[in-house]
């Protein structure tokens, strides 16, 4: 054992310590406990802090007898307690649990031997398994027996002797390639931490020569500083969350490709910074964003050029790893409101070579969403966009998946056609033309600056789309399209769905009208009414409002678990059986006039028949931004009502119309409550300018 003594005679700041502290308040998901592994005795020269005598020195178990005694108001004397530390909770602020073998203590913020610097301040820390001396008040917290934010006298560190024989070391690569649970060892150098809330350290990443992966644990995370190189021994995993694993399978997701249970064998302790960069591929964003969910890719780097730009929020930053388009990408994954990627500041607004990775996908039952973690970035002073590229950059971009491959005789497709390209990061202008090869199946109408494609007769045609940037260069593709026979279908009306027992299975033929909100889905209508449709997010994305289709489900009720109220009538788990496509317009003969918000805001949730009908209504937007939340509330003069949505942004297109009346549809909705709220189908201005929620169908 080492002893890692602290000379701490001078203590007279730290009898005056005294607070009150909540237990949980930096907690953590995970957690580190004192290590199995066989215990070294090494001998020190130094007497271990047992061997000592402190000031009002007592047992663990009279610690806890004092601290139930003294209540929430704390004991009046400070006391000194010895024993091993189990568990640290928080690297942050120390929060952790102590042992005498039979006995545990929650120390609550120690505090260094001066008792003011925090504990992440201190040039030395003890870690778990030592032996730790503490001199502070003791507590009752609400339950949790505590020693409030005492000093920490001394501690000695015990050398823990890991048994490493079971591990095989492993090139980072084939860690990788390794199977779940193997006990694989590694080395490499440690590239960038990762953080949790109240930025706790709870991960890092680690390359070789042959490539990175991802090590998760805060015990290691906080032995060990960026630059080291270091030898970890764990168990290969791929990670997912215990609510995600359904969804994750149905879309063919593994999970993350990580470390865990790791121990940390060796550390170089230098910080060089250098890593070993020549096996990352380099990829657009693009090319990242559309990596099918079911390859191994997760914590491998890659080296991309970006558009890196920091958007405040209400309570949180976020930090934007865009493509060359300015709108291709997402932004960075963070437990920590965005606090941990404060080092990405020198790159915001601004063209940037970053080494990022998909950490993990987020899975849900509407789809994946890779999760991006940027390891390393810098301003790249000598980029330049070769304009001759203009022309098919502008097609991958903006045109490609215009054109669907098919259409149906008898319903126009009436596709309004990308005619004109701006972009202002690389600063290009591109024209857009097309012709149709076949002009009894389709013809391209160019009118009033529209560029439209009719399609006609059954039958096959080949339309070439011609990119021009300015003027000189232009790119040329051809897409295959075919008007076909409309195919048998027997459908369901709305109004039967609405009607039918939950669970029934229904075929709907309808117009898509517009977005729901905070759902992946959609209202659809025909003639006898509209209704909400939800799906999986990859065929909800491949509609647009307008689009005359044919879907299958179950109708059911959405509302969630232990609210008494019967929710959303809604059609669930939708297959789309056929898109006519086609720029239809929605009727509003069924839609209700006359009411007012206190009318809605009094309609009973027990009858879900609320949750299909539309009202027209005129009212007043409010948008409210507090700290740490956001969201749009419609007012008139008989009351306020609540629109349904997790803040304040998914209702973007009703911003510009903060404090004016203006007149809206609203479709009663109740996912979670016992009583309605509103979700807003269109808005229309004091001029008629009408605009449709679009949110699901932004990325089209």
């Amino acid at each position: 054992m080492k002893n890692k003594g602290l000379k701490l005679f001078l203590l007279a700041a730290a009898l005056l310590m005294s607070g009150c502290g909540n237990p949980g308040s930096s907690s953590e998901n995970s957690s580190s406990e004192v290590s199995s592994s066989e215990v070294s005795s090494e001998e020190s020269s130094s007497a271990s802090s047992s061997e000592k005598t402190y000031e009002n020195q007592i047992t663990i178990a009279k610690a806890l007898e004092l601290a139930k005694a003294a209540g929430a108001n704390g004991t009046s004397e400070n006391y000194t307690v010895i024993g091993t530390i189990k568990e640290i909770k928080s690297y942050q602020y120390g929060d952790m649990t102590i042992t005498d073998g039979t006995n545990e203590l929650y120390i609550y913020g120690p505090r260094g031997a001066d008792g003011y610097t925090y504990f992440d301040k201190l040039e030395e820390t003890p870690s778990v398994g030592d032996e730790v001396v503490l001199y502070g008040k003791l507590k009752d917290y609400s339950g949790t027996l505590e020693m409030d934010h005492p000093a920490i006298l001394d501690f000695t560190h015990v050398e823990v002797e890991f048994d490493d024989t079971a591990y095989v070391s492993k090139t980072i690569k084939q860690a990788r390639e390794a199977k779940k649970g193997d006990k694989i060892k590694i080395t490499g150098v440690v590239v960038r931490h990762t953080y949790a809330t109240g930025m706790a350290k709870n991960g890092v990443y680690i390359a070789d020569e042959t490539g990175s992966i991802y090590v998760y644990g805060k015990d290691v995370a906080n032995k060990v500083k960026e630059g080291n190189t270091v030898t970890i021994a764990g168990e290969k995993d791929y990670y997912i969350l215990d609510a995600e694993l359904t969804p994750a399978g149905k879309w063919g997701y593994t999970g993350c490709n990580q470390i865990s249970n790791a121990y940390l064998i060796e550390n170089d302790n230098l910080t060089t910074g250098n890593w070993n960069k020549t096996w990352v591929e380099e990829k657009t964003v693009k090319e990242l964003m559309e990596t099918p969910f079911t390859s191994d890719v997760t914590t491998n780097i890659y080296k991309t050029t970006a558009l890196v730009k920091k958007v405040e929020g209400t309570g949180f930053t976020n930090y934007y790893i865009d493509d060359l388009d300015g709108t291709t990408g997402t932004y960075s994954y963070s437990q920590a409101s965005g606090a941990d990627y404060e080092w990405l500041d020198a790159c915001d607004g601004k063209i940037c070579t970053v080494y990022v990775s998909m950490h993990n996908a987020k899975s849900e039952n509407k789809g994946c969403t890779w999760r991006f973690v940027p390891v390393a970035a810098e301003v790249d002073t000598t980029f330049s966009f070769d304009m001759a590229t203009a022309p098919k950059f502008a097609y991958d971009y903006y045109l490609d998946g215009q054109l669907e491959g098919y259409y149906y005789e008898g319903r126009d497709a009436k596709l309004e056609l990308i005619n004109s390209i701006k972009n202002d990061v690389v600063n290009f202008d591109a024209t857009v033309s097309y012709t149709s090869s076949n002009t009894e199946v389709a013809t391209i109408e160019v009118n009033d600056g529209k560029t439209i494609l009719h399609t006609n007769a059954i039958g096959k045609t080949t339309i070439k789309t011609i990119v021009s940037v300015s003027g000189q260069t232009s790119y040329e593709k051809e897409v295959e399209i075919e008007v076909q026979e409309v195919p048998e279908f027997t459908a369901n009306t709305v109004q039967y769905a609405i009607e039918s027992d939950k669970d029934t299975e229904v075929t709907l033929h309808g117009v898509v009208v517009a977005s729901v909100v905070n759902q992946s889905g959609f209202y659809i209508q025909d003639n006898t009414g509209i209704i909400t449709v939800l799906g999986a997010e990859n065929m909800v994305s491949s509609l647009s409002i307008g689009d005359e289709i044919v879907i299958k489900g179950t109708r059911g009720n959405k509302i969630k678990s232990g609210i008494n109220a019967p929710g959303q009538i809604v059609v669930n788990a939708t297959e789309l059986l056929v898109n006519f496509h086609g720029n239809n317009s929605y009727s509003t003969d069924k839609f209700i006039t006359g009411k007012n918000l206190k009318y809605l805001y009094e309609l009973n949730s027990s009858e879900d028949i609320h949750s299909t009908e539309v009202y027209v209504i005129q009212a007043k937007v409010v948008v409210i931004e507090e700290a740490y939340f956001t969201k749009i509330n419609l007012q008139d003069d008989s009351s306020e009502f609540e629109l349904y949505c997790s803040g304040a942004n998914q209702y973007s297109f009703l911003k510009p119309y903060a404090g004016k009346t203006v007149t809206l549809e609203i479709n009663p909705c109740n996912y979670n409550k016992t009583f309605y709220k509103g979700c807003v189908i269109s808005v229309t201005d004091a001029n008629g300018v009408k605009t449709i929620n679009s949110l699901n169908f932004q990325n089209k």
